[in-house]
């Protein structure tokens, strides 16, 4: 005897008159015993999630902490430190600076703390990145922002993830305040009497100033016209 593909539960006709009736199952009706995916968890809170070997100064008498491997948790506002087998919590109140070397590019970062700065009177927290030291020196500030799931599941669209940003913010010192720059366009007036000659640089250079490799060799040449002075 022939035997048929689909089973009798949902054969073509009787689900199309299902569908049809309206005593049947409605778009509001929720189908119990169907797993919905959870959703995950994409990216994390740490500056960098590599081990990075450090050298920190805290706050307390000068003290160095030195040749320890760390983490930056941005979210945390502290220092993951490494002790052997164990991870001990450093709260960012307790350090002043601190120099990581990368373990992969073996470069250094140096990082002061920001609550020895303020933006329009307004303490900072965390941590500030030196990007260039000099005269006007340039930081980097790094924030978290977190996308939550917008899953709707009566029409399944949207996403059930969790997601962790995170957004770069330059700033140019002048002692211990910090400008925040915004509009590309009228960051040549931080030069002052070298707006000129910093335009023309970035011209016949072709900087992106949006990015931080144009920025940073925007900021090393004019801090450059300062250090040949004093030599």
């Amino acid at each position: 005897m022939a035997q048929n593909t689909l089973p009798d539960q949902i054969r073509i006709r009787q689900t199309l008159d299902g569908l049809s009736d309206l005593g049947g199952l409605s778009q509001n009706d929720m189908l119990y015993g169907i797993d919905i995916e959870p959703g995950r968890l994409l990216g994390d809170y740490y500056l960098d999630s590599k081990w990075n070997k450090a050298s920190l100064l805290l706050y307390e008498s000068d003290r160095m902490i030195d040749g320890y491997y760390v983490k930056y948790d941005i979210e945390g506002n502290s220092v993951e430190v490494k002790l052997n087998r164990q991870i001990k919590l450093l709260q960012m109140n307790k350090i002043r600076s601190m120099i990581w070397y990368d373990s992969i590019t073996k470069m250094p970062r140096a990082f002061v703390n920001a609550k020895d700065y303020s933006e329009k009177g307004s303490p900072l927290t965390g941590l500030l990145e030196i990007v260039v030291d000099g005269k006007l020196p340039l930081v980097k500030r790094t924030m978290i922002w977190i996308k939550r799931p917008d899953y709707v599941v009566a029409f399944d669209v949207g996403s059930k993830d969790t997601k962790i940003n995170k957004k770069e913010i330059f700033y140019y010192l002048k002692g211990k305040e910090v400008f925040e720059i915004k509009k590309r366009k009228d960051l040549f007036e931080v030069f002052g009497d070298k707006r000129s000659e910093m335009e023309e640089f970035a011209r016949v250079n072709k900087l992106n100033t949006k990015e931080e490799r144009g920025l940073s060799n925007l900021f090393e040449r004019y801090n450059s016209y300062f250090e040949e002075k004093d030599q």
